[in-house]
């Protein structure tokens, strides 16, 4: 029965001479639980209707040739765990129904054309969140206090945007954090001294910011780190 389908896996199911489109009749399938319909060449704007299939775990539409925005129907997915977007050419801003989606771990939205904020409680309202990657995109704003709220995430990538404001000292509540991306940005004052805190950091990337002073004496207390990079104006102690 319809209900009982609940894995769909098509990645890579045609060539770039024939684009696939997802047939409208995936809504009946109820049941469904994963889909994956990555590198598809798929065209048009991200369907709407995924929201329907209200038992999906792990949603991954990522390089395919869709424009337009991130439907807010994105909010109704409660259930899901993974969503990964990267690659698929969308404008428009983060729509603040990502925040609602408390079961998230895995959400991937880099290698796009997003703009505006980072919405101000995505951090404070995603327990389970282990992994965040908005990398590559042209996002405005300043990086929330609240980030100190998501205790859980071990990877966050925000290079290569607009970002702009002090890194808060929050960033060092979060002691589960192996990889650290916050290059090509426009941060500035110093680097906070709470990053001496996270005892699992293993990446740490700065570089390319208007930070100034010093590296802080906390840096040392990192056993774990094996990539450093700061940035041209930091000076060493």
């Amino acid at each position: 029965s319809k209900e009982q389908v609940t894995y769909i896996n098509l990645s890579s199911f045609t060539d770039a001479r024939k684009p696939f489109q997802c047939p409208n009749e995936i809504v009946f399938l109820t049941g469904l639980t994963y889909i994956d319909l990555s590198q598809n060449n798929m065209v048009g704007l991200l369907p709407t209707y995924f929201g329907i299939l209200s038992n999906l775990r792990y949603l991954d539409l990522s390089h395919n040739l869709y424009h337009g925005s991130i439907p807010s129907e994105i909010g109704l997915l409660t259930k899901i765990e993974a969503l990964n977007l990267t690659g698929c050419n969308l404008t428009g801003s983060i729509p603040s129904e990502i925040e609602t989606l408390t079961n998230l771990e895995y959400l991937e939205l880099s290698d796009n054309y997003l703009t505006g904020t980072i919405p101000p409680l995505l951090f404070r309202h995603l327990p389970n969140i282990t992994y965040i990657n908005f990398q590559d995109n042209i996002l405005i704003g300043t990086m929330s206090a609240s980030v100190g709220n998501a205790y859980s995430l071990e990877q966050i990538f925000l290079s290569n945007n607009k970002l702009d404001g002090t890194i808060p000292q929050e960033i060092g509540m979060l002691t589960n954090l192996v990889n650290l991306g916050l290059a090509k940005n426009s941060f500035s004052s110093t680097i906070p001294i709470s990053l001496g805190n996270l005892s699992n950091l293993e990446w740490l990337s700065l570089n390319d910011n208007l930070l100034t002073g010093t590296i802080p004496i906390s840096l040392n207390r990192l056993p774990m780190l094996k990539c450093l990079y700061l940035p041209s104006g930091i000076l060493s102690n």
